[in-house]
């Protein structure tokens, strides 16, 4: 898995990255926590964030120039947070700022700093708590060097003082040093500025004419560097400082709403009630635009880094410690390519979780019973239900109409009728109807996927390289990106370019709900549009839509792993917009509609076909059009200009299921087949492996068919010979009967 992070961009992830306020701050300051904190009321712990940042928070707040003012995004909206003053508050309103003390053992090294200015202090507070031995010559009679051109005496140095506490540690007031040779210790920090004689790695110095701040960053930067060498006898190198670099946010990541500045109301300070308020306008900038468009990383609540760490441990399991904790995430991305197009550095996680499927397939980890329904299916369309209609005459094969499996199943008129026309206008249009692949793609089996894409290029050779005309988006997408060479349109741009006169019985205002396949393809999102507008629809444009726009939770088919994430986000899509919504995807036309959203699809429109009170198919009946669509273009071109593939020998005759139609919604919701309970009954009544309930009279039996249980619970009917379907569900339990 280490090979695919690079591929899919996931380092490059800036979530957690530091804001452009702390970007631009020399010091390590956490801003975004530290002003958590002050809205929370929690002052101490702010003031610790910030005194461990600075090292003399006192004289750090009055002294900064404020670097971070200019990078903060509220100044596009506003006003710039008051950071100095909040940093004052903290100080004032913590119930403690006395220094933890913290009982560790003396350390042997022995540490010289010349110069008691901001940055020897500064470098001596770090070493001292750690109970290194350091030494303190300073040639004045004070401490502080040049901070009295800056702030007044007794407020540094009761500052200094504070922050050294009750530490032990040697200070050589008017102690002059003249050079370093004589100085014997394990390192020498020369923070003066004056250039003293002496060399050696052991001595570190800071160069003259350094502002207060500076100072102190200098200090902070050195004593790394001093006790990196203290405990490996090595300087530290520049590869080291680079690489310790932290990551930005790029600038305007996050737009903020207006909030007018906090002011204190006597004119200096805040209250701790003004400046909580006033650290409550920080909008705490960060990169979430993966989980605010991604309703699986918003289910999971993971951004892409924690994500990928729970993948690590689902395809690298520890035996007795860890499992496969991640499959139901990585089977419940959809694939829509949404959390590529909204990130700003395009890191791709549909992409990293569909590699991961394909491993997880490769190494027989993926359960099967996740992708079952849907590889049965396309095995079903490219079998059974696979069709090739012969062009018209002995005339040569100029394009071949590839209406997708999932078309004819929701409605037959969405091949026929379309056919019908292109041949108005290109007789030599051939018909193939069979699935595309995507649900082998989707499941991770590569080798099932591309033999299916082999098929399709085999096919095409034959037929002299024709063009292929589409109705579906994700076949369309399929054919660009796994089968470039073939050219591709789309029914729709044909249509426009005819300018045919279509019914348009449809007239109102309406917004195009785009599949999600369609972000690759913006001509044909044009000209859907067009369509519509031809036919006198008003358009209004949908809040995700184009680009953006959501999957209607068909893709990846990650129904089976997430069903509460695809029901909540059938839901939100549905309530977008109160206008009716007109698609051009077959499988998003009944999704919604199953939802209760007024959806038609564009061919509803050019084809005059009138929905109104029509519920979508269930699977089973998906099937059965799609059998249906069969038998109609052997009776409209004739067997001789239609091949289908061989059907499955029937051995027995067709059992007769009777039920309620709730019934029959349940089980389409939960991907049962009426020919799979039907085999059910079949296998119970020949076997008498059934049990009667002799309360109800009815009986009850499972069959186990390839990976799923299905089971049963019936009642013959005896006038007609049919059973009467009380009950059926399924499960991916495995029944062991004893003997």
């Amino acid at each position: 898995m280490e090979g695919l992070r690079h591929e899919n961009n996931l380092h490059l992830c800036i979530h957690g990255a530091d804001a452009p306020c702390m970007s631009a701050c020399p010091f390590p300051f956490d801003i975004r926590d530290f002003l958590d904190k002050l809205r929370r009321g929690r002052f101490d712990a702010a003031y610790r964030i910030y005194r461990n940042a600075v090292v003399f928070p006192d004289i750090v707040w009055r002294l900064c120039p404020v670097f971070c003012k200019e990078a903060c995004v509220r100044s596009a909206a506003d006003s710039t947070l008051s950071m100095p003053m909040l940093e004052r508050a903290c100080i004032e309103h913590a119930r403690s700022t006395l220094p933890i003390a913290f009982n560790v053992p003396a350390k042997e090294q022995r540490i010289a700093i010349v110069g008691a200015g901001l940055a020897g202090l500064t470098c001596a507070m770090k070493f001292v708590p750690k109970k290194y031995a350091v030494t303190i010559y300073e040639q004045g009679e004070k401490i502080g060097g040049s901070l009295s051109r800056y702030l007044p005496e007794e407020i540094y140095l009761r500052e200094l003082r504070k922050q050294f506490g009750d530490d032990t540690y040697t200070l050589l007031l008017q102690t002059r040093v003249k050079d370093l040779f004589s100085l014997a210790y394990d390192a020498v920090y020369v923070s003066s500025g004056v250039d003293l004689p002496g060399e050696g790695e052991h001595i570190f110095r800071c160069p003259p004419g350094l502002s207060p701040v500076d100072q102190i960053l200098h200090g902070l930067g050195s004593l790394n560097e001093i006790e990196w060498y203290i405990k490996t006898g090595k300087r530290s190198s520049p590869e080291d400082d680079t690489n310790s670099q932290s990551r930005s946010l790029p600038p305007m990541i996050v737009q903020p709403a207006p909030a007018p500045a906090v002011l204190p109301a006597n004119g200096e300070s805040y209250t701790k009630q003004e400046a909580q308020a006033e650290a409550a306008r920080c909008i705490h900038c960060d990169c979430t635009a993966c989980l605010d468009n991604c309703a699986l990383l918003r289910r999971y609540k993971m951004f892409p880094p924690r994500l990928q760490d729970e993948v690590n441990l689902t395809m690298n399991p520890v035996t007795l410690l860890t499992s496969r904790t991640a499959l139901r995430e990585i089977v419940s991305c959809n694939q829509c390519g949404l959390c590529k197009q909204v990130c700003p550095v395009g890191v791709d996680v549909g992409d990293y979780l569909q590699r991961t499927r394909r491993e997880l397939h490769e190494t027989n980890a993926f359960p099967p019973a996740f992708h079952e329904f849907w590889l049965r299916d396309m095995a079903f369309a490219n079998g059974e239900a696979q069709v090739f209609v012969k062009p018209s005459g002995n005339g040569e094969c100029s394009a071949v109409f590839f209406p997708g499996c999932q078309s004819g199943g929701s409605d037959p008129r969405y091949v026929t009728e379309p056919y019908a026309r292109l041949l108005d206008h290109y007789p030599g249009t051939a018909l193939l109807l069979r699935c595309c692949g995507a649900p082998a793609l989707w499941a991770g089996d590569s080798e099932l996927f591309q033999a299916g894409l082999a098929e399709i290029r085999e096919l095409w050779q034959s037929l002299g390289k024709p063009d292929f005309i589409l109705s579906c988006p994700y076949c369309l997408r399929v054919f660009r990106e796994y089968l470039p060479e073939l050219s591709c349109h789309t029914v729709y741009e044909l249509f426009h370019q005819q300018g045919t006169a279509f019914p348009s019985g449809f007239r109102g205002e309406a917004s195009v709900f785009d599949p999600c396949a369609s972000r690759y393809f913006p001509e044909l999102q044009q000209t859907v549009r067009e369509l519509a507008q031809d036919m006198g629809y008003a358009l209004s444009e949908l809040p995700h839509s184009k680009e953006e726009a959501r999957c209607c939770s068909w893709g990846g088919q990650s129904f089976t792993a997430a069903p509460s994430l695809t029901r909540a986000l059938v839901d939100s899509l549905a309530a977008q917009s109160e206008n009716p919504y007109l698609t051009y995807c077959v499988n998003c036309r009944d999704i919604l509609s199953n939802a209760g959203k007024d959806c038609r699809h564009i061919l509803d429109l050019l084809l005059g076909i009138d929905r109104d009170g029509q519920a979508p198919p269930t699977v089973t009946q998906r099937r059965q059009n799609r059998l249906s669509l069969k038998e109609a273009l052997v009776s409209l071109y004739g067997s001789s200009s239609v091949r289908v593939q061989e059907e499955k020998d029937a051995d027995a005759p067709p059992l007769r299921l009777r039920m309620d139609d709730d019934l029959g919604l349940r089980m389409s919701d939960a991907l049962i087949l009426e020919e799979d309970i039907r085999a059910v009954i079949r296998y119970c009544e020949q076997s008498g492996r059934k049990v009667l309930d002799m309360q109800t009279g009815y009986f009850s039996g499972y069959l186990k068919q390839g990976v799923v249980t299905y089971w049963a619970e019936y009642t013959p009917v005896e006038e007609d010979g049919s059973y009467r379907l009380i009950r059926a569900y399924s499960h991916r339990l495995t029944i062991e009967e004893g003997s």
